[in-house]
């Protein structure tokens, strides 16, 4: 039992500090060079509405709450079986629609291997191997929903007002709204499907477990 639990905290410490470092380390060269031109609050706002970033956000903070031991909202199971289907969006989408399309040298290109790839990778182990899964239902998949659903919804807000949005796929300006609106409900409805396998994936290995 001491041994599961030194091995919980410390791959939960690694995908913490992992997530935490990446974000931090990219806000740096992103304010600090400025490429763009941008002003600081720009930059802040711009990157903050990256789905990437925040789930990252999520990820770490998860993760630094379990591994310092602090029982708090974030390391409630419900909210680590959503944050795991969330953090395996942010991988399929860049690695599948995503990737190539900007061209990353560099520091940038090896934090965006962190960010898509290593911190997903990580966490999704990191569920597999620790998070409690007798308890989830069919069901529990709807409201997971909220979250991208509330992020769209700011993200063609903000896009309205300044004009900027971080992914093509809901760039009105470039695409229209029923193009963008039309991705949209299809990235909606990866969430759903996600959610359903990874429930599935649970009910499996709670039948296994239980066996």
């Amino acid at each position: 039992m001491h041994s599961k639990t030194t091995s919980n905290k410390l791959l939960a410490a690694v995908t913490g500090f992992t997530a935490i470092a990446a974000i931090v380390v990219q806000l740096y060269s992103n304010i600090v060079l400025n490429k763009a031109g941008l002003t600081v609050t720009e930059h802040l706002l711009r990157f903050f509405t990256f789905f990437t970033i925040l789930t990252n956000l999520l990820i770490g903070i998860c993760c630094v709450s379990i591994a310092a031991g602090r029982s708090n909202f974030f390391t409630k199971i419900n909210v680590l079986n959503a944050a795991v289907v969330y953090i395996t969006i942010v991988g399929i989408i860049y690695n599948i629609v995503l990737r190539g399309q900007f061209v990353l040298t560099g520091v940038d290109k090896f934090l965006n291997e962190l960010l898509h790839v290593v911190v997903p990778v990580l966490f999704i182990i990191y569920w597999i191997l620790f998070v409690p899964k007798n308890n989830l239902q069919w069901k529990g998949a709807l409201p997971w929903a909220w979250y991208p659903l509330i992020y769209l919804g700011i993200v063609l807000i903000r896009g309205a007002i300044s004009s900027y949005y971080p992914y093509p796929f809901v760039d009105v300006k470039t695409i229209g709204y029923s193009k963008a609106l039309f991705n949209s409900f299809f990235v909606t409805l990866a969430f759903l499907l996600i959610s359903f396998l990874f429930i599935g994936i649970a009910k499996l290995l709670s039948r296994k477990n239980n066996e």
